[in-house]
């Protein structure tokens, strides 16, 4: 199989997964400098990368750019040129330059990952190991050799650097390799044996075509985004949907009771176009603010230090202002519950550790012996804009079918079962 043939089927299934990972990304409300930071996460910070399997995927017989003559090691341009072009590279985004110095007496560098930009979790431990191997593998062959050769590969946007060290009187080195300037931090540290069955040029043009793949899946995660912007947009401010009839709501629950479904599963199929509805309300909400400079849920997260802040300076003074007659009260002192009455309908926002960072909205049907539907809950992100909230409680005594609805399926279930 040649280069391009490879390519063509790995990158294929690579662009498989991207839909998926955009719907995550749309549902989290991710904004696009985050998006950014997944998409250029370097190659060896991903926990299931290994720079000895990728390596592996690239040996030969011989590496081209590896050249002996009479016991003495060279770095051959016209030997990686040839087979790069036997490849179907396109050489005339290709460069080489070599270079070489003496390290005796030198400090051997302490490589810096600086993995603090990434704050993923999974990170920190393989980066932090990765980082101690790379320096203790230099710190030894500081001590082992005199001289280190370094070769800088240009193809295309990216850049591979190769050093070669040495020791005078040997003809063997130790070989420091980084794939690729832009997307490895680290770098594969070889033995003679296996730099000279490695395939630099595959490596090199695979390393390339990754970069440019990056950029083209950045492109799929930045148009997604515009496109629900756009739409949030023109979007209006309204929870719309069409209440089922008592008709249409009786018949719905025959047809599920005779499925044998039980009264929870029931409402909520029946409770779904709602909560679709009140969903689809606060994304277009989020992602109409991206940008801009609002007041958002931030304040409330679990390990915020300003809950009583956001409580008592934000969200009360807001609500106060838009809407006579609301009434506000906040619980709690790990987690911290804020109930919401505004003409007849309450609702709670939560803040706590089994549901940070996330925020859950959680309507409150009035007490009612027969309705013990409580299940109603809204993962609302930090960057939910606190005017969302407002308008929402706004809306919520005339739109909220919950009480009603889960009222009447529960009378509909004990008639049948008198009938019965």
């Amino acid at each position: 199989m040649s280069f391009n043939e490879y390519w063509k089927a790995k990158a294929a299934k690579r662009r498989k997964a991207w839909a998926a990972v955009a719907k995550r990304f749309a549902e989290k409300h991710t904004q696009l400098e985050e998006i950014r930071k997944k998409v250029y996460l370097p190659l060896d910070y991903d926990y299931r990368f290994s720079f000895e399997d990728y390596k592996v995927g690239h040996f030969v017989e011989q590496n081209p750019i590896a050249e002996w003559k009479q016991m003495q090691f060279c770095f051959s341009e016209s030997g990686l040129r040839g087979a790069l072009e036997a490849e179907g590279a396109d050489l005339t985004s290709f460069t080489m330059q070599v270079s070489r110095e003496s390290i005796v007496g030198v400090e051997a560098p302490c490589p810096q990952n600086r993995w603090e930009a990434y704050p993923y979790p999974y990170i920190t431990t393989k980066v932090y190991d990765n980082e101690r191997a790379h320096h203790a593998w230099l710190k030894r062959v500081y001590d082992i050799c005199t001289d280190v050769e370094t070769v800088s590969l240009t193809y295309g946007e990216v850049t591979m650097t190769i050093k070669r060290y040495s020791k005078e009187g040997i003809p063997f080195g130790y070989y420091e390799l980084n794939p690729c300037e832009l997307l490895t931090k680290a770098a594969m540290m070889m033995q003679e044996t296996d730099f000279n069955i490695l395939n630099v040029a595959t490596l090199l043009m695979e390393i390339d075509a990754t970069w440019k793949l990056r950029q083209e899946e950045l492109n799929f995660y930045a148009k997604k985004l515009r496109l629900r912007t756009m739409e949030a947009a023109v979007a209006d401010d309204k929870i719309e949907f069409t209440p089922w009839d008592d008709k249409k709501l009786e018949k719905k629950v025959k047809e599920y009771k005779a499925k044998g479904y039980p009264r929870r599963h029931v409402e909520d199929l029946v409770l779904r176009p709602y909560k679709t509805a009140v969903k689809k309300y606060f994304n277009a909400a989020i992602d109409r603010s991206q940008g801009d400079e609002v007041v958002t849920l931030s304040d409330f997260d679990y390990y915020s230090s300003n809950r009583d802040y956001f409580f008592e300076q934000e969200l009360r003074p807001q609500l106060k202002a838009a809407l006579k007659g609301v009434a506000i009260k906040m619980k709690g002192e790990s987690t911290k519950t804020i109930t919401i009455t505004y003409q007849g309908y309450s609702c709670s926002l939560c803040s706590s550790f089994q549901y940070s960072p996330a925020i859950q909205m959680i309507p409150d049907m009035d007490y009612k012996p027969c309705v013990d539907y409580d299940r109603f809950t809204i993962n609302l992100p930090m960057t939910t804009p606190l005017s969302a909230i407002v308008e929402f409680v706004r809306q919520m005594p005339a739109v909220n079918c919950a009480d009603d609805y889960c009222s009447k399926i529960w009378y509909l279930f004990m008639w049948e079962q008198d009938e019965e």
